[in-house]
């Protein structure tokens, strides 16, 4: 009973997370771009570090990955990560040759395709650009993996994980840099999240039963206010962005976006939390979190197929309030509902599942 309650709040803040990414990519203005991108990578990092756990099975009932042999392990993520990573990107390849009316022997494109492909660099990948994330997550699930194998204490782990994250951020310019390998001086950068999250599953009590009353309200408040604040001062979070040198001032802006995303992060675990032992089940969000990595995967070729589909009906709609993302957004959702049923139905090995994983939540996204 435990497992199956700590299963559908993981769900519905995943669900929630996956919102946040899909509306991200739809026309909307700054402020709420920026508050988007301020804490909804950090869910993903933290929870994928949330169910990793080195043991001898290779698979738990949570969708937890278990393995202590490196090779096991290797296989298990090429299965869980690079795989879906190609046939997602096949699948949006497919899409962005028709969609664009590209001839098939067009060699130039094949071969760009082939290349930003190979390369999984961040902002690159134009026939999909969100996939750059899966080779990220696959290099970072690596690196954690050494560092948990040879590293005993938790206390130097967050240390060294903290260390290599401030390193990259300054040193490699990790989220102003683009055009590196699988990107991965961005996946030294989210390393920390990734351990926080491995680290948290210690101290969060399963079993309790969470509500206004007993969280930590004063905390709660604070990282809500701070959360929030992102959406009325977008420059706080592009400033992040920007080109950093090694000073005491790029050490602030890491700190800065370390505590954002954490606060952010924090915000919507209490708020699933709490939804989940309110309502016991919101299907909807729980889905999403279980089939995250068909929304997050597919809903930019959605995305364009709509926006072609109002541009021919010559459909507006005003773009206050960021109405027109938040539509986009619904349709897409919409869309993908059937299809991630097919997917699951008939063709699961696309996302990482396999006959052998009778497990609804998958350790990526997904």
């Amino acid at each position: 009973m435990e497992n199956h309650h700590r299963l559908i709040w993981v769900d519905i803040v995943r669900g929630i997370g996956i919102i946040f990414i899909i509306l991200t990519h739809m026309p909307i203005n700054r402020n709420l771009t920026a508050y988007n991108c301020s804490f909804q990578l950090g869910i993903f990092f933290f929870f994928s570090g949330y169910l990793f756990h080195i043991s001898n099975k290779q698979k738990s009932d949570l969708g937890e990955q278990k393995c202590s042999d490196f090779k096991i392990f290797l296989i298990s993520r090429i299965k869980g990560i690079l795989v879906p990573y190609l046939s997602l990107s096949l699948i949006s390849m497919i899409f962005y040759l028709f969609y664009y009316h590209v001839p098939f022997y067009s060699i130039i494109t094949f071969k760009d395709m082939l290349s930003v492909f190979l390369f999984g660099a961040r902002n690159t990948i134009f026939y999909n650009i969100p996939l750059w994330f899966l080779p990220t997550l696959f290099l970072v699930e690596c690196l954690y993996y050494f560092l948990r194998k040879y590293c005993n204490k938790d206390i130097m782990i967050l240390f060294i994980s903290l260390l290599l994250s401030c390193f990259s951020f300054i040193w490699l310019n990790a989220l102003y840099q683009t055009k590196v390998f699988w990107t991965w001086p961005v996946a030294i950068y989210y390393l920390i999240y990734f351990t926080i999250g491995n680290l948290a599953r210690k101290y969060i009590k399963e079993n309790t039963r969470i509500s206004i009353s007993n969280i930590n309200g004063i905390l709660f408040v604070l990282c809500l206010l701070l959360n929030i604040s992102m959406y009325y001062f977008p420059d706080i979070y592009f400033s992040i962005l920007s080109f950093q040198t090694i000073s005491l001032h790029s050490i602030k802006l890491y700190f800065t976006a370390l505590l954002i995303m954490l606060a952010g992060t924090y915000v919507y675990i209490c708020i699933s939390r709490i939804l989940a032992n309110k309502f016991k089940h919101i299907y909807f969000l729980e889905y999403l979190g279980q089939n995250s990595l068909i929304f997050f995967g597919l809903h930019i070729p959605v995305m364009w197929c709509i926006r072609s589909l109002f541009q021919y009906f010559d459909i507006s709609i005003t773009a206050r309030f960021n109405l027109i993302g938040i539509v986009y957004a619904f349709l897409t959702i919409l869309i993908l509902w059937p299809i991630s049923y097919l997917i699951n139905k008939y063709c699961p090995w696309i996302i990482g599942k396999y006959s052998n994983n009778k497990s609804n939540n998958t350790k990526v996204l997904a």
